[in-house]
């Protein structure tokens, strides 16, 4: 029984400096985590958060630099657009006055025709005549005289006239598509909705009475499109057209830009006041 004792009592003796130091490393362990471990996180979530603010900053600039040459480009595509309709014009123009009207000629032409006339011939002829005793010689004289006739002229006159007939206006030709851009919708001929203040329905409306094109609009006068209007029914009569003759005839005389001006300046296509 002591024996047993002994031996347990020199057993617990040699575990327990082990245990001890287990114990101290794993705490020491512990401890050294804590303290290196929490300030790499830190560290790398500095890092993290430092490199993400900077992406972000790059990502607004460029989008800055793009929304800046998205606007430059929009201008100069615009500034474009309206220096071709104004080549366009000055094109037009230039071969309208090229058009000359066709002339005619008279031309006076003096023509000098030849009258052939017999010429008058006197003739005197020698005969000689045997008398007896003496000899007598009667001579005829054959004498050839030339009658002057004056010639006759007969003058046809070319007389060279100019006639100066009226001629049609040429028709510029008119680039749409280039006006579809300017305006940035789909531009066809006469489409009275491209009038500031004018929509299908009142597209119909007009159609119906009778004005189907720009020109027709245009030479129509404020006062008897508000009648039309009126005539249309309630819902038509708030709209002002005192604007809409002046728009038609800009796009008669082809002057988009000073349409396209004159219908940023308009409110709903009427004057602001």
């Amino acid at each position: 029984m002591k024996q047993s004792i002994i031996f347990l009592e020199i057993n617990w003796s040699c575990w327990l400096p082990i245990l001890g130091w287990m114990l101290g490393a794993f705490i020491l362990g512990w401890l050294l985590n804590k303290l290196f471990g929490s300030k790499g996180n830190a560290s790398a979530d500095v890092n993290y958060q430092a490199s993400l603010t900077d992406s972000n900053n790059r990502y607004t600039s460029l989008e800055t630099k793009y929304n800046s040459l998205s606007a430059s480009m929009n201008t100069h595509v615009s500034d474009a657009g309206k220096h071709k309709l104004k080549i366009d014009e000055l094109t037009a123009a230039l071969a309208l006055a090229n058009n000359k009207a066709p002339v005619e000629k008279i031309v006076e032409k003096i023509v000098e025709k030849r009258v052939e006339v017999p010429v008058e011939k006197i003739v005197e002829k020698i005969v000689e005549k045997r008398v007896e005793v003496p000899v007598e010689k009667i001579v005829e004289k054959i004498v050839e005289k030339r009658v002057e006739v004056p010639v006759e002229k007969i003058v046809e006159k070319i007389v060279e006239k100019r006639v100066e007939i009226p001629m049609a206006a040429a028709a510029p030709s008119i680039n749409y598509k280039m006006i579809g851009d300017l305006f940035g919708a789909k531009i066809v001929a006469d489409d009275l909705k491209l009038v500031e203040g004018i929509g299908p329905k009142i597209e119909e409306l007009f159609h119906a009475a009778g004005l189907k094109t720009w020109d027709a609009v245009a030479k129509t006068s404020a006062e008897k499109l508000k009648e039309i209007l009126v005539a249309g029914g309630e819902r038509f009569q708030m709209h002002d057209p005192t604007t809409w003759p002046e728009q038609c005839q800009l796009m008669v005389d082809n002057e988009w830009a000073k349409l396209k001006k004159y219908q940023e300046f308009l409110d709903g296509g009427k004057a602001p006041e």
